[in-house]
């Protein structure tokens, strides 16, 4: 249950950095999976799983062998 709630917050984290810090826009691909997760201090299965969290809402898209990217559906979250 803790590592659910550790998901999240870091899933809250990134969206943050892309809605509030504006570090990522849309289009742009995320860092890979080991940057990203030693910058916010998280295993990878965390980050992975936060990752999850961002792609169900359609905040992210992951494209195979490509990376993780943006999506537009951020702006309407910005929105909000």
């Amino acid at each position: 249950m803790k590592n659910k709630m550790l998901s999240q917050s870091i899933a809250d984290s990134i969206l943050s950095m892309i809605t509030i810090e504006k570090r990522f826009s849309v289009g742009d691909k995320l860092p890979n999976e080991m940057e990203l997760s030693e910058k916010l201090h998280v295993s990878r299965t965390t980050l992975r799983e936060a990752v999850r969290i961002l792609v169900a809402y359609n905040l992210l898209e992951v494209r195979r062998g490509k990376g993780t990217y943006v999506t537009e559906r951020v702006l309407e979250q910005m929105r909000r």
